[in-house]
């Protein structure tokens, strides 16, 4: 139960820190891809990630990476730009939390991707949620770590049919 408070007060904290900005966002806005996983589960992934230019010639594609690993991505040609989150403060610091949230909304991103097989509502689908992209892509995965109650939340984060857990 307690638990289950703590979550909800994260999220609401979450959508209060994003509400007031405002953002540009241009006819070929840029895309958000947020990989907040270990090591092994994004070395897996790099062989989509190379895809990522050609399906999205016109954008600037932005990586939110774990730290652990974004010195590795940063040196990878499939993306303009890598900003590096430590994984453990996001979860445990609330204004390192709100000023990632913050940087984020502010961009103006077009589409957010979260192609993370197993994700965690209060980590790469919050980032996703504070982007306020117009599509919010996230993968359908494995959900069977979360909740009924965090799958229903999901949902919301990515209210297109085909996307989300």
């Amino acid at each position: 139960m307690l638990d289950a408070l703590l979550r909800q007060l994260v999220l609401l904290g979450d959508r209060i820190s994003v509400w007031p900005v405002r953002r540009q966002r241009t006819a070929n806005a840029a895309l958000l891809v947020v990989r907040l996983d270990a090591i092994g589960d994004f070395v897996l992934w790099l062989d989509a990630a190379r895809h990522l230019r050609s399906i999205f010639p016109a954008r600037r594609i932005t990586l939110v990476a774990n730290a652990a690993w974004a010195p590795l991505a940063a040196a990878l040609p499939y993306w303009d730009a890598v900003w590096s989150v430590e994984v453990r403060r996001f979860a445990d610091d609330p204004i390192y939390r709100w000023r990632l949230l913050r940087k984020v909304a502010r961009e103006g991103f077009g589409i957010a991707l979260e192609p993370t097989f197993s994700r965690k509502l209060g980590f790469g689908d919050s980032v996703v949620l504070a982007s306020h992209a117009d599509q919010r892509i996230g993968s359908t995965g494995d959900t069977s770590n979360l909740q009924e109650a965090d799958r229903a939340r999901g949902r919301m984060v990515y209210p297109t049919a085909a996307c989300g857990p």
